[in-house]
């Protein structure tokens, strides 16, 4: 954060962050809270069939950013990718969520640092950063 403020997360509540000039808060969520269990579940499902729809030419769990880097997708969600997904790095406020993810194809895993957007129902990837090669 800017301003070299430091932010303490409690695992069973959101905190409550001031927004741009303490316009307006916003309240970050984590995946140690019971209510986000659920959406990190249903990112698991996306991401789970991610390499089936990768494969398959479907963009359906991509977010419009993505849609058109389905060959970069499909070099780390190869055919039979499995993704772990560590819960307590997922950060949610809102419709946008971050987690960091070991996706494994292979022998070679990669972790990813993942930007999450819920959009028309569901949740969508929106962004990929390899954290690792």
């Amino acid at each position: 954060m800017a301003g070299g403020a430091v932010l303490a997360l409690r695992p069973s509540a959101p905190e409550r962050l001031a927004g741009p000039g303490g316009s307006r808060q916003v309240e970050l969520h984590t995946g140690g809270e019971p209510g986000e269990q659920p959406r990190i579940g249903a990112v698991r499902d996306v991401l789970g069939r991610l390499p089936d729809d990768l494969a398959t030419g479907r963009s359906d769990s991509l977010a419009a950013p993505l849609t058109g880097k389905a060959t970069e997708l499909a070099a780390v969600w190869r055919p039979a990718a499995k993704t772990d997904v560590d819960p307590a790095t997922w950060r949610r406020t809102g419709d946008v969520a971050t987690v960091v993810a070991t996706v494994t194809a292979s022998t070679h895993p990669a972790k990813v640092w993942l930007t999450l957007s819920f959009e028309s129902g569901g949740w969508r990837l929106a962004d990929v950063e390899r954290m690792n090669s």
